[in-house]
């Protein structure tokens, strides 16, 4: 009698990405996690901030907890000029709880005091199209990222 009264509901919703067909839930049981779903992610120079939504989308999919912390290069009232639906995206990251920040150079993150207190934080660091430069002066001589840890991707 007990198995009449027993609930067939939905599948396990503590799975990793409950809303996603059967093969891409086992894939994801079974695949090396390459980042940190604790640690925060950083994305440097992401213009109209595409990549960050879409980063912090599929984090939230995977059940990753770390926040997404999405930087662009220019001020807001630029990027308002060059790309209209700025303002969409921005809500879109900050309803997923990621954190926007604007004029942001990543040479500088070091000395930057939106980022104290930031060090070690970033499991994964993400750079959009970097200029050799740019990625020479976000490395200290020893080869570590100056914004004290994680990988850059």
């Amino acid at each position: 009698m007990e198995d009449a009264e027993r609930d067939d509901g939905p599948p396990d919703s503590g799975l990793p990405a409950p809303d996603k067909p059967g093969a891409f839930v086992m894939g994801r049981r079974n695949c090396l996690e390459l980042v940190d779903p604790f640690s925060d992610a950083l994305v440097l120079g992401d213009a109209n901030l595409t990549f960050s939504l879409v980063l912090a989308e599929h984090r939230k999919s995977l059940c990753h907890v770390g926040r997404t912390v999405a930087t662009t290069f220019e001020k807001l009232e630029t990027l308002k000029e060059r790309y209209p639906e700025i303002e969409d995206t921005i809500k879109k990251l900050e309803e997923m709880e990621a954190e926007v920040l604007h004029n942001v150079d990543c040479t500088r993150l070091a000395v930057d005091p939106r980022f104290k207190g930031m060090e070690g934080k970033f499991g994964a660091v993400y750079y959009n199209f970097p200029h050799a430069g740019v990625i020479q002066g976000f490395f200290d001589p020893t080869g570590t990222p100056t914004c004290g840890g994680g990988t850059p991707t």
